[in-house]
């Protein structure tokens, strides 16, 4: 099931953080996600590379208000 499919029938909240410069999942293939994902409740963009992403201040920061926002929109 593409992504896509999976993303558009989930209740779930939801972050999207993409990777600028990834060249493994490219961020032209990530941003329809954006308009996919029925409960997004985060949307970074770090400008980084696939593997690189993770050294990242910008990406530890959106890690920690993706996390907040998802327990924030959580169903009891």
């Amino acid at each position: 099931m593409p992504v896509v499919e999976f993303l558009q029938e989930s209740p779930t909240p939801t972050a999207l953080i993409i990777a600028s410069g990834d060249a493994i999942v490219p961020a032209r293939r990530s941003a329809p996600l954006r308009k996919a994902i029925p409960n997004l409740v985060l949307d970074r963009t770090i400008h980084a590379g696939h593997n690189e992403i993770y050294d990242q201040h910008n990406f530890a920061v959106a890690f920690r208000e993706a996390l907040a926002a998802i327990a924030a929109n959580a169903r009891p």
